[in-house]
């Protein structure tokens, strides 16, 4: 769950950070916005997500072998489409806005200006942008997590939410103090963001809610094209666990101790299932 999430928040912040340093020599996520990024990816949403109670369904599922992928196909596919998703998202915002609207637009410099108010006033006029790129990003994040609970590929991503108290805690304390930190001029100003108006807020949780619909559409795509009956699924589980039972596979493994009992008969019934199955 939190390995899905963190990996789709650090390639898109890597992303548009090396796109925008890149392109116009700057970034629209400065120091203290990565900060709260990292503390909504590495302490609130692991507390969020790492509470999770496991499913029947997840209980049910096969032993994973130490020769798996750390990130297997459905992985992948959630962290590229989001990634996508937002990328997409935050550049339209960061390079649309200027150029098309001219409450977003960073005038060039005047004749009679020096450099340094030339600089000053081109960075309070980009801040406007960046401030909605913020707080875009922090939607997409939040939603993003909502997705983040269910990695099987699970239509309903809302299923037991409740019945976990300390997620939607979580989920309503990074709301929260997001809104403090656009909201109230002093802390903003500790994260160089101003104070966006009523549509750019509508715009930027509906942009976030987007999440769940691009991920619900990914879902039903992808059993569209890459269908699978239930016993071609648990045939396929049943031999890669068979090939991940390599227990003292090299020379240098044969300190290992010996199985107990009970795991020898639980792989042998596994291998058993597998020859049946061909």
């Amino acid at each position: 769950l939190l390995f899905q999430f963190q990996l789709t928040i650090n390639f898109v912040a890597l992303v548009v950070a090396f796109v925008a340093a890149v392109t116009s020599g700057e970034t629209p996520l400065n120091v203290m916005q990565l900060l709260w990024v990292n503390l909504i990816m590495d302490s609130l949403a692991a507390l969020a997500l790492a509470t999770e109670a496991p499913t029947r369904d997840l209980l049910e599922q096969l032993p994973h072998g130490r020769n798996e992928p750390l990130i297997n196909r459905k992985m992948a596919k959630h962290i590229i489409v989001q990634g996508t998703y937002q990328l997409l998202w935050i550049f339209l915002i960061f390079y649309g806005l200027p150029a098309h609207y001219e409450a977003f637009k960073v005038s060039p410099c005047e004749p009679d200006e020096t450099t340094l108010e030339c600089s000053e006033r081109q960075d309070d006029e980009q801040r406007t942008t960046n401030s909605l790129v913020f707080n875009v990003f922090i939607w997409l994040q939040l939603f993003n997590e909502i997705n983040s609970r269910k990695i099987n590929d699970e239509l309903n991503v809302f299923s037991g939410l409740l019945s976990n108290w300390i997620f939607p805690t979580v989920w309503v304390i990074i709301v929260g103090f997001q809104c403090i930190i656009m909201l109230i001029p002093g802390v903003g100003n500790i994260f160089s963001v101003d104070p966006i108006s009523g549509l750019e807020w509508g715009v930027s949780i509906a942009v976030g809610a987007g999440s769940l619909a691009v991920a619900l559409a990914t879902k039903l795509v992808s059993r569209l094209i890459f269908r699978e009956s239930a016993e071609e699924e648990r045939a396929r589980q049943l031999e890669r666990a068979a090939q991940s039972i390599k227990y003292r596979e090299h020379f240098w493994q044969i300190l290992r101790p010996v199985k107990p009992k009970h795991v020898v008969e639980f792989e042998q019934s596994l291998v058993r299932e597998v020859e049946e199955k061909a």
